[in-house]
């Protein structure tokens, strides 16, 4: 969920406790619900965080019924995206929509690991490969109106 660019308004849309969010850096949730939520809708609204690097779904209370990687895939190598596929896919129940950002095109310039600072970019097919090699039926959605142009996937459980 980094530091709720996104998140900020999933939360006031939802109701009380339903907005579940995942990032590796507490700093960057503490950052998002003083700059971009506000302490009064944090205390209000009551998300839900859970620290993880390694995409543990299941300390969250509840089991989403949708779920959205913005801008997360966009910084991970395959063995991290098909990690949280996997583990996603193990915690969600059957009628779980996914959707995921990418950046589209030629992956062979990537670096070999994951960095929250670098854009990775993979074809549709790739994206489709992560998710369908895990479990998950893949749509290729693609052009939404991002403003850096990322590409959008639609993931269900196959």
């Amino acid at each position: 969920c980094g530091s709720l660019r996104g998140g900020v308004h999933f939360i006031k849309f939802l109701d009380v406790g339903n907005y579940l969010g995942i990032d590796k850096e507490n700093a960057l949730i503490e950052l998002g619900i003083e700059k971009e939520l506000a302490r009064e809708v944090y205390e209000y609204k009551k998300p839900e965080f859970v620290v993880s690097a390694n995409f543990e779904f299941a300390k969250f209370s509840k089991r989403p019924r949708f779920s959205i990687a913005q801008s997360l895939f966009t910084h991970l190598i395959p063995r991290d995206i098909c990690l949280c596929f996997e583990k996603l896919r193990a915690f969600v129940e059957p009628g779980h929509i996914f959707f995921a950002t990418f950046l589209e095109g030629d992956s062979s310039a990537n670096l070999n690991t994951s960095h929250s600072l670098v854009g990775f970019h993979y074809s549709r097919e790739e994206m489709a490969a992560f998710g369908n090699k895990r479990g998950w039926k893949a749509t290729y959605i693609g052009n939404w109106n991002h403003p850096k142009n990322q590409m959008m996937m639609r993931y269900e459980p196959g």
